[in-house]
């Protein structure tokens, strides 16, 4: 699969709206999902590196477009 980068963006996690939740695709594609899935990773990720997961750090946003798939053909 080949995707393209088609925008990029920061926002703060609790500043996430439906919107990115359901492009992203995820699970049932509600904000509620993207949030409780997000969380849990950010969480795992930011104890790794010894610090803590506030609901006010800065996420990056990334949207992808699918340029070519293996799937197609």
């Amino acid at each position: 699969m080949i995707v393209r980068t088609t925008g990029v963006a920061l926002a703060g996690f609790t500043d996430v709206d439906a919107d990115h939740a359901w492009a992203e695709g995820e699970g049932d594609r509600s904000l509620a999902h993207w949030r409780t899935e997000h969380r849990r990773f950010w969480e795992r990720v930011c104890a790794a590196a010894g610090r803590s997961f506030t609901p006010d750090m800065e996420v990056l946003m990334e949207r992808l477009e699918v340029v070519w798939s293996d799937a197609e053909g």
